[in-house]
């Protein structure tokens, strides 16, 4: 298990700066990272042993990642049937009225009202706040502030359709954090990044 500590987060305005998708390359294995650069490593051997090498133009101290289809692959389904079939049923249970059709077409809706605001190519979507949206017209008056976000974490594990890391990951890290100082950057959403990084930190 490598040390939690080669987790965290930056937000979204930090974030912003970093809009430049590099590779940087370790014997086989291409991931791609946030850096406006393209790095070269020079490993092309395996990990577990042999000389490694490191471009001598570059003082290079630290390793970004993205987390998402860069470290794990994850695919997700948002649009399935049984997503909004579950979904409206657990809000049943807190009696209200939920059809899976509506609220499907009301949350795509609002998706794409709210890339339509945004300036940027492929802005992160607020799920929390689309849903806190869609439960106030459902009639949700409770005072748990956090149903949102747990709804919001609900659907997620709902429309995963795969979610592991890739093969080369923990192998690659592990080489990686006995020389650099790692670390990750994602615009993705505190109810999902959070979770999901210590998951898979505790594989």
């Amino acid at each position: 298990m490598l040390p939690t500590s080669i987790a965290c987060r930056l937000g979204a305005d930090d974030f912003a700066s970093l809009t430049t998708r590099g590779r940087f390359y370790m014997g086989c294995i291409e991931m791609r990272i946030a850096r406006n650069t393209w790095l070269d490593l020079g490993y092309r051997r395996n990990f577990g042993g042999g000389r490694r090498r490191m471009s001598k133009t570059m003082n290079l101290q630290a390793v970004l990642f993205d987390f998402y289809n860069t470290l794990i692959e994850i695919r997700t389904d948002e649009g399935r049937d049984k997503v909004w079939e579950r979904l409206a049923r657990f809000l049943r249970y807190r009696q209200l009225e939920a059809d899976p059709a509506h609220m499907r077409l009301a949350y795509f809706s609002r998706v794409e009202n709210f890339k339509n605001d945004r300036p940027e190519e492929h802005a992160e979507i607020d799920v929390v706040d689309i849903f806190r949206q869609m439960l106030n017209e459902m009639g949700y008056r409770q005072e748990s502030t956090s149903f949102p976000e747990e709804l919001t974490q609900l659907f997620r594990t709902l429309s995963i359709v795969r979610f592991a890391p890739f093969p080369e990951t923990f192998r690659c890290l592990e080489a990686l954090h006995k020389r650099f100082k790692l670390g990750m950057v994602s615009d993705a959403q505190r109810p999902f990044f959070d979770p999901e990084v210590a998951m898979t930190l505790s594989a």
